[in-house]
């Protein structure tokens, strides 16, 4: 009995825009517009929660922000934008900075902290934004004057919109920011370790400043996986691509994350992302695409694609890759728990693992790489003893 699996479906999003509500030029209007053109099936408008920095003596500094504009403002504005856009599905998120804190003295100031961000999609109403916990609104507890709280203001976050049933990914986790604005630097140290730390988000971004490190083979996101194989984590963690798109001239597509199954609207949209049936690409121009990436129990002939689990019987299984492809690839590597076990420069390949049914749940995962510098990563697919159901 052979086993027939459709080609993905190939849904595009730009996931991570910014818009006027963040003190760029274009409207959400003129970004959907921006967005038709090239053709995409998904946009989602992540606009800054806040951007103020207040010190002592009611001395404070400020940009454009939804909080700084009106967070029912933002929601109605953007409701506008998904009726003038049929077919293509349009939603409200958020690109959230939980705290900050100062460092140094009125001569010399430092704001730390501030652009760890963190994106929260799906937020239901006009409450749920503004009582998010963060400094900007003063719902968080706590002080940017009494040094740096770990982690704490993040989990808080995160812990939020898992209550409310929202989604949370870490934006940029290997970014470092230092700006000077005004009388005070601002500077925040990349700190991909603080996916480890943290737990219970959906996941975090690999393009454009999150992929030299965190999705290495055996590295933090590896880490995590095991974590979650392991039973020390609740769920998994899925990567996305985000474009942080600002301005006319930056590429709106470019970094994308596509939606591999069926997107009619906004619930398929965040069911896909919180079920990790997606996978992040680099560059859209570059033409790379993922056509198939399954894994089969050779004796029931059930099969799993990204993001979801195989419950395996068999002494083997059998990965099939499938990928579309502008140029010739320069390396497809194929990661289970963490360790490479088959590279190629093949589009189309099958690998037979004959270390099934494994001893605990497992994972697969491709990072694949063109001969023109375009890389894609997919979510992992898992593998599960049968005897553990």
């Amino acid at each position: 009995m052979s086993v027939e699996v459709s080609q993905y479906q190939r849904n595009i999003g730009s996931i991570h825009t910014h818009t006027s509500f963040s003190g760029t030029k274009l409207t959400p209007y003129q970004v959907a517009v921006l967005a038709k053109r090239k053709r995409l099936n998904v946009l989602i408008y992540t606009d800054y929660s806040d951007r103020e920095w207040r010190y002592h003596w009611g001395i404070k500094l400020s940009r454009a922000s939804i909080l700084s504009r009106g967070i029912e403002n933002y929601l109605s504005t953007i409701s506008d934008v998904e009726r003038k856009f049929e077919g293509m599905t349009i939603l409200a998120g958020v690109e959230a900075s939980p705290f900050y804190y100062w460092d140094g003295n009125p001569f010399k100031l430092s704001c730390r902290e501030y652009n760890r961000h963190i994106l929260l999609f799906g937020l239901k109403t006009q409450d749920d934004y503004e009582d998010m916990p963060l400094l900007g609104n003063h719902k968080s507890g706590f002080s940017p004057f009494c040094g740096g709280q770990g982690i704490t203001p993040y989990q808080e976050l995160i812990d939020y919109a898992n209550k409310k049933g929202a989604l949370s990914f870490w934006a940029h986790p290997e970014q470092e920011d230092n700006t000077k604005f005004f009388i005070a630097r601002l500077y925040t140290q990349a700190r991909p370790e603080i996916l480890k730390e943290t737990d219970g988000y959906t996941g975090f971004s690999a393009f454009p400043r999150g992929g030299e490190i965190v999705p290495q083979p055996g590295g933090i996101w590896d880490q995590i996986l095991n974590e979650y194989c392991e039973g020390e984590r609740v769920k998994p963690i899925w990567t996305i691509g985000e474009s942080d798109f600002r301005k006319e001239e930056d590429d709106i597509d470019n970094p994308t994350t596509v939606f591999v199954g069926q997107i009619n609207n906004k619930k398929d949209v965040l069911t896909a992302l919180r079920e990790g049936r997606i996978y992040a690409l680099d560059s859209l121009d570059k033409e790379l695409f993922l056509n198939k990436f399954y894994v089969v129990d050779e004796k029931t002939k059930s099969f799993a694609s990204i993001g979801q689990t195989l419950c395996c019987s068999a002494n083997q299984v059998t990965i099939h890759i499938d990928i579309e492809s502008k140029v010739a690839l320069k390396s497809v590597v194929l990661i289970k728990d963490g360790i490479i076990i088959k590279e190629s420069k093949e589009t189309n390949f099958e690998y037979i693992d004959n270390h099934c049914p494994p001893q605990k749940k497992s994972f697969y995962r491709l990072i694949i790489e063109s001969s023109n510098g375009n890389r894609l990563l997919t979510n992992p697919i898992f593998v599960l003893p049968l005897r553990d159901l």
